[in-house]
Formats: C-alpha cells, structure tokens, sequence
C-alpha cells in the first residue's frame, strides 16, 4: 500500500514539476525538486508509518530517509538519498556515502548517481556542479531511472551552474 501511494506521488510529482523556467539556477532547481518530492513522500511514509508522527523537521527527514534506504526498489531509495544528502546533516551524508558504496545492481547505482549528481549541481565550485550535471545526464542515457519525466531532464540538461 505505502508503495503504491509513493509511487502514485513520485508520479504526480515529477509529471508537475516541469513548471520551473527554463533559466533557474541548478541550485534552485535540484533544491526544488527535493523539497517537493520530499514532502510528497513524507506525508505518504508518515501516514503509513505512526513511529514517524512523532518526528519532524530534519529529524523526520533522517529518519525516513533511513527507512528509505531499506526499500527494495531502487527510486524509493533515491528519496531516502535526497531526504540524508539535503536534510541529514553530515551524518546524513556519511550514511549515503557508505551505502553507495556497497550498491549492487544497475538500477540502485543509477538512482543514487542521480541524486548523487543532484546534489552537486547545487556546489558554487564550478567543477563539482559541472560533475553533477555530467552524472545526471549519463543517468538518463543509462535510461534506468525512469521516474524523471523527458521535461525534466531537459531542465536539468539547461539550469544555469553556480561558480
């Protein structure tokens, strides 16, 4: 049940959000994105999951995000990675670094390189958001994360880098 109602909001989200102008910042719009799909997620993961309705704030965020980590399909752990990497700190952030390390299938590194990617296109170092735009656009030529709509990619492919 929790992963349809993921699945149905991972959708809406990302068919949604190709509002965002063509000429945003990468920082804005990767921060965009993970706001978004985050909080969509949250409120589904806290419905379904009451020791979580006690938490909220970036504690909520770490603590699903760990919950997330857990996930056998590898777009629900791509949340689990947005929610440490934005909201988890430098534990958060440790945490992700560990287990991107041990991923074992195609599809589990592709979502994390895209999150991954994500992430760094919001760096004012030039050559670290320049390797987070390389990463997501070989994430969408490896086409295994498919919870990215066309609009999207674009998006990405045309933000404006910091630096």
């Amino acid at each position: 049940m929790l992963a349809r109602s993921i699945g149905l909001a991972m959708a809406a989200f990302f068919a949604a959000s190709t509002a965002i102008a063509d000429d945003t910042s990468c920082s804005a719009l990767a921060d965009s994105i993970v706001d978004t799909a985050t909080r969509d997620v949250l409120t589904t993961a806290v419905k379904a999951n009451p020791q979580l309705k006690k938490l909220e704030g970036n504690d909520l965020a770490s603590a699903a995000g760990k919950l997330f980590l857990t996930a056998e399909r590898p777009d629900f752990k791509a949340y689990g990675y947005m929610m440490l990497l934005w909201y988890g700190g430098k534990d958060g952030r440790d945490l992700v670094s560990e287990v991107g390390a041990r991923l074992q299938t195609e599809e589990d590194r592709a979502h994390f390189y895209f999150v991954l990617g994500l992430f760094q296109l919001r760096s004012t170092d030039a050559k670290i958001a320049t390797t987070g735009r390389d990463y997501v656009r070989q994430m969408r030529d490896s086409g295994k994360v498919t919870f990215v709509n066309d609009a999207m990619w674009d998006q990405l492919a045309k933000c404006r880098l910091r630096g």
